[in-house]
């Protein structure tokens, strides 16, 4: 219930705040990739939750179950529309669609492509587990990482430098 009306729009938070001139060139690439990692993680979150929600209709799942998948496919929703806002703020293009420069922004780049392509197979076999067993014990991994995801953005809401990164965290944090 309380994730019916706690939920956050990351559009409402200050992006204006992001003023990319603040950091080098190399530390926007550092910082690009860290939310590269990051994105790759939580854009895994909205297909993997909707699918189970689909799932959960299909087997008749109570509905709190449906809810809880729904409330998360949402959240994770947010959370990799924050993790894009922050990249485009940081290297308009990025992480993909920008023309690399230097020897950093090449290995970002090359990294970065390496990680969505093994992050499509991780999909792949997703798909292929969904059908053949449980949503509980499919779930109970995603469900640790949530908890693990909640207690480190938990933290970082307290130690993020920048107001704007502290206050996304601390959105973030709060919905899991």
């Amino acid at each position: 219930e309380r994730a019916k009306v706690e939920g956050f729009n990351p559009s409402q938070l200050p992006w204006q705040a992001l003023d990319p001139s603040t950091w080098s060139g190399e530390e926007r690439v550092a910082l690009m990739y860290w939310w590269a990692l990051l994105a790759n993680f939580d854009s895994s979150g909205p297909p993997v939750f909707a699918r189970a929600m689909i799932r959960a209709f299909e087997s008749h799942e109570e509905d709190p179950v449906r809810k809880c998948f729904f409330s998360i496919t949402r959240d994770e929703v947010n959370h990799e529309e924050c993790c894009q806002r922050a990249i485009q703020g940081l290297v308009p293009g990025g992480p993909l669609n920008f023309e690399p420069r230097t020897a950093l922004e090449r290995a970002a780049h090359n990294n970065i492509a390496w990680l969505y392509h093994n992050g499509a197979r991780y999909w792949r076999g997703f798909c292929q587990a969904v059908d053949r067993y449980p949503l509980a014990v499919l779930f109970t991994s995603f469900m640790m990482g949530e908890v693990a995801s909640s207690s480190l953005f938990h933290g970082m809401a307290s130690k993020a430098a920048h107001p704007l990164f502290r206050e996304v965290f601390r959105h973030v944090g709060r919905d899991e």
